[in-house]
């Protein structure tokens, strides 16, 4: 069960993976090399330059494509909550709830009486730690002999904690990736906000710079000069951001 999720956590990053197709790997390729020769350097600062403005506003469905995989992680998430539910016929969507409510409010009374205190513990009525067990085997006189013991089921001890600590990772994956699915939809319909944001990231490049790059472009350019920002140097991707934003403004005044 735990390696079939894993299997279903890792596609969206597979699938990124194949819609990005190292279009970074290649746009940043050796500019991070410090010992790359300067005629080199500015050959591969001239290219970039060119590109970015050659594209600009062309890079609407890279962008997209990255949300819809969030998308995707997040339909992956509350998926698995509810497939583990179905798994544990119905106990799993309040398993981490039941537990704090049990240790919060009923355990300090029951921990007198071990008996009561154990029955009521969620994390033993999902994960039985005590079973009967019926074993036969032949006796001296070649009669069957029934024996019912109690069984140990050391395993569940793990497995209580592995899905107790399940349920708060989803529950923290949900609330965080909601929340970057939050400010994608708002970076798409705001231009004040992509601004904003690229000026908090890269707060050594030129506001004004970065006003005329968000002004001029879209949500796709935003999402890609964030990649190069964490992705270069920062003396490099202030120059590239400056040189960028000059020949959009010269175009501009050119038409």
């Amino acid at each position: 069960m735990l390696f079939f999720q894993a299997v279903l956590f890792y596609i969206p990053k597979w699938l990124w993976k194949v819609w990005e197709g190292g279009t970074m790997k290649n746009l940043t390729r050796d500019l991070g090399d410090p010992l790359l020769p300067d005629q080199e350097l500015k050959e591969k600062f001239t290219s970039l330059t060119k590109y970015l403005v050659r594209t600009c506003t062309a890079h609407d469905a890279y962008a997209v494509k990255y949300v819809l995989c969030e998308f995707l992680a997040l339909f992956n998430i509350v998926g698995q909550m509810f497939l583990l539910d179905r798994f544990f016929n119905g106990d799993f969507l309040r398993y981490g709830h039941k537990v704090i409510q049990f240790e919060l409010y009923e355990a300090p009374e029951r921990r007198t009486n071990s008996t009561v205190y154990i029955r009521g513990d969620p994390m033993v009525m999902m994960f039985p730690r005590v079973s009967k067990c019926v074993f036969r085997k032949f006796g001296q006189s070649s009669a069957l002999e029934i024996h019912d013991v109690l069984c140990i089921m050391a395993m569940n001890i793990v497995n209580e904690k592995i899905y107790l600590f399940l349920w708060f990772w989803f529950i923290l994956l949900i609330i965080l990736t909601s929340s970057s699915l939050m400010m994608d939809i708002l970076l798409i319909f705001s231009v004040t906000t992509r601004i904003y944001a690229l000026q908090t990231h890269f707060y050594f490049v030129d506001k004004r710079d970065i006003r005329i790059l968000m002004r001029k472009g879209s949500f796709g350019d935003w999402f890609l000069i964030d990649l190069l920002g964490r992705n270069l140097d920062n003396i490099l991707f202030k120059d590239i951001v400056a040189e960028v934003a000059k020949t959009l403004s010269d175009s501009y005044r050119s038409l």
